[in-house]
């Protein structure tokens, strides 16, 4: 069952789905699943996964309530930090944010005890509202918020696996998601500012310089906050891969950008300069905010034409 806008919704259930991967083509039929864009006109079920952008989860949980029941499994696969991100991190992030209202009123819709962290490794576009182009990759990490491995996290991978996705389980999903959200922050705001794909960005060493210094930010953050060790990321293995396999690619944000859709500010990088602001981690990062600043100028020409 998919619960879409109502424009997707419209689509999915009047023309099914078109998948294409390389040179395979798959039409779903629509009688091969259920699509609505109200919620509440499907009952509970085992699995719920969230896959809106992170801005949007606290406004989702609403609207998805009526879809949990106690054994429901709720898989948190966004980009970005999550607003459950600090659950069970007593020890690294729970020693600094000690009130955040975005956590509790997304946990106030969706238990805690019943999410599943994941991170979604594979790139796919969507032209149009139900053609889906898929471009590398094939899998999920996922991962417990209390890093242990329970029979739900095996059940998950198994059901993934035999699905025809791969499936790894993370030790640590709170250190894999600040991995990606470094990936994101290394390439996705500065591509909005060029309007380049990765490749031709980063071919400006003064762009690559930007992007270094908003990663090192971050990477120094996530070592304050203690769900990184120094030895966790590799910043020339992430330069290769985008100058390598995705040099060609224009990232998710510079898509929305063209779009006209919201971009993915608030939890790829303003949750990163809110962490350097609390008390106790009082760290400076001059770069993240001077790229941000730009940003909301862009977006703010953009709105005045």
């Amino acid at each position: 069952a998919f619960v879409a806008r109502q424009d997707t919704n419209f689509h999915l259930r009047k023309q099914g789905i078109t998948y294409r991967s390389g040179t395979k083509l798959v039409h779903v039929q629509s009688d091969r699943f259920v699509s609505t864009d109200d919620a509440s006109a499907l009952p509970p079920q085992d699995y719920v996964f969230l896959t809106v952008k992170a801005d949007a989860l606290v406004d989702v949980s609403k609207a998805v309530l009526s879809l949990i029941d106690e054994r429901t499994v709720v898989v948190s696969a966004t980009n970005g930090i999550p607003p459950w991100y600090s659950y069970k991190q007593e020890e690294t992030i729970g020693r600094y944010l000690h009130n955040s209202s975005p956590r509790e009123e997304f946990l106030k819709h969706i238990p805690a005890a019943q999410i599943i962290g994941a991170i979604i490794e594979r790139s796919v576009t969507r032209e149009g509202a139900n053609d889906v182009h898929h471009n590398s990759g094939t899998g999920y990490l996922i991962g417990e918020p209390d890093h242990r491995i329970l029979p739900r996290t095996l059940q998950l991978k198994d059901i993934l696996e035999q699905a025809g996705l791969s499936a790894k389980i993370s030790d640590n999903i709170h250190r894999d998601i600040w991995l990606k959200l470094l990936g994101n922050i290394f390439v996705n705001p500065l591509s909005v500012l060029t309007e380049e794909t990765i490749g031709k960005m980063l071919a400006v060493p003064e762009v690559r310089e930007r992007a270094r210094k908003m990663v090192n930010e971050a990477l120094q953050i996530g070592l304050k906050l203690g769900v990184l060790a120094v030895d966790d990321f590799d910043l020339g293995a992430l330069e290769q891969r985008c100058v390598g396999r995705l040099a060609n690619h224009e990232t998710s944000m510079l898509r929305d950008f063209k779009k006209g859709n919201q971009l993915e500010l608030h939890r790829i990088v303003e949750v990163v300069i809110m962490f350097a602001e609390l008390p106790g981690v009082d760290m400076q990062v001059p770069e993240l905010r001077a790229v941000r600043a730009e940003l909301l100028d862009k977006l703010a020409a953009r709105a005045i034409r």
